[in-house]
């Protein structure tokens, strides 16, 4: 499911994996999603009129969720209904764009403009403009690497608290 997944992209799986554990979820959930986004790609959300950060996201989806007990990175998670549509719509938004690769804008785009998912309650909060999103979208240099040069080692301190 993921080859054709960036880097980063796969990165932002790999966060959002690491956020439903951290808070106890038994799924991954398109809150965790954007977390993942925040943390890898975040001038992908450059689009955004009031920014939202790492804390304000976790806050807000303790709205759907209470947290748990943290789980260990060896458990399992499903992947929620909303995170796998996500995962179809932005392969699809990459092959709209005629890009080889699903990239960090791909994901996001998905997120948004699947209108249940609590991500899209977030960033509709936030007063996420769809539009702006898709002109970045189909702005991006054709089939351009995206190698996720943002997302630094020190990205990955928080791993050390688990």
């Amino acid at each position: 499911m993921f080859e054709r997944f960036s880097i980063a992209s796969r990165r932002v799986v790999f966060v959002a994996r690491w956020e439903a554990g951290f808070v106890g979820s038994e799924v991954i959930d398109s809150e965790h999603l954007l977390l993942g986004l925040l943390r890898v790609d975040p001038i992908t959300l450059q689009f955004i009129a009031q920014p939202i950060t790492l804390v304000s996201v976790r806050e807000a989806a303790i709205r759907w969720r209470v947290p748990g007990e943290k789980l260990p990175t060896s458990v399992d998670l499903t992947i929620g209904a909303d995170v796998k549509l996500a995962f179809e719509n932005a392969g699809s938004f990459a092959d709209a764009h005629r890009s080889s690769l699903v990239r960090t804008e791909h994901l996001l785009l998905a997120l948004m403009t699947i209108t249940t998912s609590h991500a899209a309650v977030i960033l509709g909060e936030a007063d996420a403009s769809l539009s702006r999103l898709e002109q970045l979208v189909s702005g991006i240099q054709n089939n351009r690497d995206q190698d996720g040069a943002q997302f630094l080692i020190t990205d990955l301190d928080f791993l050390r608290d688990f």
